[in-house]
């Protein structure tokens, strides 16, 4: 509504003073020639020395009218400048797409990570096909400390062999590492932010998510966001959100209603044919399918 405002009063302007410019043309015009002199063999005969005098004057009034045509089309080149700003400032504040503003409790939300001096929570992941009620399934520890305590670990069981593998990102010594299986030894990352990048596909994007609000990263892309009848998780009311994440993917984000913690989140999304291994032609099935993951966040802390 506001880019329309913005819109509505750039063309108003415009055509006013298009308009305005338009009518001292044709003014000037008109003006110019009833004061101009008569011509020919005709004119010297009946054309009073007065008229030479007041075409003389007709000159100046002629150039005023020409600089006032100018100074309006300056003045309109400003007022274009100046709705585009606003046009600009509309289209950030309202996010990159030019979508919905934030509501009010995403941002209280958003600001409790940001600002938490000491975090701490639990819980699960589960990720598979859409309506499928066969799912992988991990779980996970986190604990955070400002400026720079970090550790995340993901537990995944095999459904079969029934046998577990660790994945974790930490920090030490304020340097980030990332220790993803099969690899036994940790690898020293550039940043935790890259150390929380590489741990993507095995924490099924949960690295990406509260561990990214913690840092200041982004996680949502802040447009599109429908709020839905409010649900209880556990016992906890909370509020419902539909969605985009920073990479515009469908999430749906459930958050407390009395301390703003995320409570769980819902991501909806479709296999990228860069992540299918050329040797796993088999898998190329999987790029029709749509697969959802659910975290569940437990016994969140701030302090």
């Amino acid at each position: 509504m506001k880019l329309l405002h913005w819109l509505e009063i750039l063309l108003v302007e415009y055509w006013a003073l298009l308009m305005d410019a338009t009518k001292q043309l044709q003014y000037q015009k008109v003006y110019a020639r009833q004061l101009a002199p008569p011509r020919g063999r005709v004119a010297r005969l009946v054309a009073p020395k007065s008229l030479s005098f007041s075409c003389h004057l007709a000159r100046p009034s002629g150039g005023y009218c020409l600089n006032s045509i100018i100074a309006n089309l300056y003045r309109m080149f400003i007022k274009i400048k100046l709705a585009i700003i606003g046009l600009l400032t509309c289209f950030v504040c309202s996010g990159a797409d030019g979508g919905g503003i934030v509501p009010e409790p995403f941002n209280k939300m958003l600001d409790s990570y940001r600002n938490a001096s000491v975090f701490s929570c639990e819980g699960d992941i589960s990720t598979g096909a859409k309506g499928s009620q066969v799912q992988n399934k991990k779980t996970f520890k986190l604990s955070f400390e400002r400026p720079d305590r970090f550790n995340l670990e993901l537990v995944e069981t095999d459904p079969i062999s029934q046998q577990t593998k660790t994945n974790r990102v930490f920090t030490l010594q304020g340097r980030a590492y990332s220790q993803i299986a099969p690899s036994l030894q940790p690898k020293e990352e550039t940043s935790l932010y890259e150390a929380l990048r590489t741990c993507r596909g095995a924490s099924a994007g949960m690295s990406e998510s509260i561990p990214f609000l913690l840092i200041g990263t982004n996680v949502f892309s802040m447009d599109a966001f429908t709020q839905q009848p409010d649900a209880q998780l556990d016992g906890m009311d909370c509020l419902h959100f539909s969605a985009l994440t920073a990479r515009k993917q469908p999430i749906e984000v459930f958050i407390d209603q009395k301390d703003f913690f995320i409570l769980k989140l819902k991501r909806t999304f479709k296999i990228d044919a860069k992540q299918i291994p050329a040797n796993a032609p088999n898998l190329q099935k999987l790029l029709n399918s749509e697969f959802e993951t659910t975290t569940t966040f437990r016994k969140s802390k701030f302090n």
